[in-house]
C-alpha cells in the first residue's frame, strides 16, 4: 500500500457497500466509505434520501415541541433546504480555494454527512438540558462528517479540509443573517 493509500484510505479492491453499511461508514469517517460516496454519482440519490431522513427527524421535533403543523413543515423545508445550500458553498469554498470538486460529489458528502443530524430527534425529550446536548452533538458530528468526507474527496490533510468545511458554514452563516434581516418587520 502506498502512502496516498495509507493516509486517505483508498483501496481499489474495494466493493460498493449497501445503502446501509455506506451511511454507517459515513457516521464512522471510515475513509472507505467516503472515497466511494465521493467518487459513485449513483449515491446522489441515497444522499438525498438521507438528507430527507433528517429532514424527517426535524420535523418530528417541531411536533414534539412546537406542536403547530406550520412549524413542522418549516423544520423539514429548513432541513432540506441545508442539503443544496451547504453543497453549493462547500463547492464554492473548494473550488475558490483551487481544489477540484463538482458539485455532484459535493451534494453527495454533505448528503451523506447529514446522517448524524437524525439524532435531533432525540430533542424531543422535554428536557431542555438534554435538548441542547442533543442539537450541539449531532451538529458537531455533522461537521465531522462533512469535515471527513471532505478530506476523502479533495485528497487533502483535515486541517484544509476543516478549512473548506468552515468557509461553507461562514457562507450559509452569512447567507442566513442576510435571510433573516431581509425578513424582520421594518426591514
Amino acid at each position: 500500500m502506498g502512502h496516498a493509500e495509507a493516509v486517505f484510505g483508498t483501496n481499489a479492491a474495494a466493493t460498493r457497500r449497501p445503502f446501509v453499511r455506506r451511511v454507517i461508514g459515513a457516521v464512522r469517517l471510515e475513509p472507505e466509505a467516503w472515497d466511494e460516496i465521493a467518487r459513485d454519482a449513483g449515491t446522489l440519490g441515497q444522499a438525498g434520501m438521507v438528507a430527507l431522513g433528517a429532514a424527517i427527524a426535524s420535523s418530528l421535533v417541531a411536533a414534539a415541541t412546537a406542536g403547530a403543523s406550520r412549524a413542522v413543515v418549516e423544520s423539514c423545508l429548513a432541513t432540506l433546504a441545508t442539503w443544496p445550500l451547504v453543497a453549493g458553498f462547500l463547492w464554492a469554498a473548494a473550488n475558490g480555494l483551487r481544489h477540484r470538486l463538482a458539485l455532484g460529489a459535493a451534494l453527495r458528502l454533505v448528503g451523506f454527512a447529514m446522517a448524524p443530524l437524525a439524532l435531533i430527534a432525540l430533542a424531543a425529550i422535554p428536557i431542555a438540558h438534554i435538548q441542547a446536548a442533543v442539537r450541539l452533538l449531532a451538529l458537531a458530528l455533522f461537521f465531522a462528517a462533512l469535515v471527513a468526507g471532505t478530506r476523502q474527496a479533495l485528497r487533502v490533510e483535515t486541517t484544509r479540509a476543516a478549512l473548506v468545511c468552515a468557509l461553507a458554514g461562514l457562507g450559509l452563516f452569512l447567507l442566513t443573517l442576510a435571510v433573516v434581516a431581509l425578513t424582520l418587520p421594518g426591514a
